[in-house]
């Protein structure tokens, strides 16, 4: 599977029930991470799922895709039983020179028994195709493998006595002209609909903990929020449909008057990221640095210091600069926020974070 650097395994090493239902939990092991061990040592390991190369079947496939591992077997290769593992990593809050992030700690994951008829429609198609017989990734001529954070999925084939693994990076963005590739994408998208995976897995979400930050590959995160958050958020619905009515009409208006200012940076960086905050009169209110740019002492007492003297005049810049900028004609109701930040030619750099 595709790994990024967002996929901070933890020391620690331990099994046990995840609350009351099917759900369990396993903490992540810097002793066994993609670095050091194969996918299939990393699924044994972490979802007790026996090497592929073990099974007790004549015919035994598995195919794993972001979040979710598919297992297809039989003694005949005639009518086929089937498992599903649906997955996903649970992230903890930890403190950084940065201020707060988040570091992966365990998987959460649940098995279950598929349909016996929709396991055999997969079986015999991929028995009839012979899709076992499909080249991996770096055997096809002309795959790209350009690009970065897209995933991967895999397969593995027991077909009696014969044993293969086959892994296909970015798979969705292969020119379909490339021999195979049609096949890969079909073959994954008729699993997915018989099987009913995307469903599977929607079921699988709200058992999950709230509160806490969750991923399937590393690199997409997902919140779920705690009852008490979700209630704020609900509340604060008018308040969001109303900011986002106005949002295009503020940021063209905002953009347009800053590039009408002469903005003169006297040899300062401003390279930081500034949030900030304007009133319902219009006028700006209040200029931050956002938290993980803050200077750090760790850094070196002089770094320091003269860290806070640049932000400084920068703040001081900001504010020159939306001191001639009148919003008072849109009368809003609440207060706006927004992200200001200069690209490497100095050029004012406007974006809104707020989550509608």
């Amino acid at each position: 599977m595709k790994k990024t650097t967002l996929l901070i395994l933890s020391i620690l090493i331990g099994l046990n029930s995840y609350s009351q239902s099917e759900m369990k939990s396993i903490k992540l092991s810097d002793e066994y991470s993609w670095r050091s061990h194969s996918q299939s040592e990393l699924n044994e390991f972490y979802f007790e799922v026996e090497p592929i190369k073990n099974s007790v079947y004549k015919y035994h496939f598995r195919h794993q895709r972001d979040g979710q591992i598919i297992d297809i077997y039989s003694d005949n290769g005639k009518v086929f039983s089937g498992e599903l593992i649906n997955s996903i990593i649970q992230y903890k809050d930890i403190k950084t020179d940065y201020g707060t992030g988040s570091k992966a700690n365990s998987y959460i994951y649940q098995s279950i028994q598929l349909n016996t008829d929709s396991a055999t429609k997969v079986g015999a198609m991929i028995l009839n195709q012979k899709f076992y017989s499909t080249p991996t990734d770096t055997l096809i001529a002309g795959w790209n493998f350009g690009w970065l954070d897209c995933g991967s999925i895999s397969f593995s084939f027991k077909v009696q006595n014969n044993f293969k693994v086959s892994e296909y990076t970015c798979h969705r963005l292969q020119n379909d002209s490339i021999n195979y590739v049609t096949s890969i994408k079909t073959m994954y998208d008729t699993i997915g609909q018989i099987l009913d995976l995307q469903n599977k897995y929607s079921e699988f979400e709200p058992k999950l903990d709230k509160g806490k930050t969750y991923s399937k590959n590393g690199f997409v995160m997902m919140y779920i929020m705690s009852e008490k958050q979700s209630l704020a958020f609900q509340k604060s619905k008018p308040q969001r449909e109303y900011l986002k009515s106005i949002k295009d009409t503020v940021d063209t208006y905002l953009k347009a008057e800053i590039v009408k200012q002469k903005i003169e940076f006297s040899e300062i960086d401003c390279i930081e990221d500034y949030q900030l905050t304007f009133n319902k009169n219009g006028k700006l209110k209040d200029v931050k640095v956002s938290n993980y740019d803050k200077p750090k002492l760790s850094d070196g007492l002089d770094f320091y210091f003269e860290e806070k003297r640049e932000i400084r005049k920068c703040k001081k810049l900001i504010k020159q600069i939306f001191k001639e900028i009148d919003m008072s004609s849109f009368n809003m109701k609440f207060k706006i926020y927004r992200t200001l930040s200069f690209g490497l030619e100095n050029e004012a750099q406007l974006s809104d974070n707020m989550i509608y």
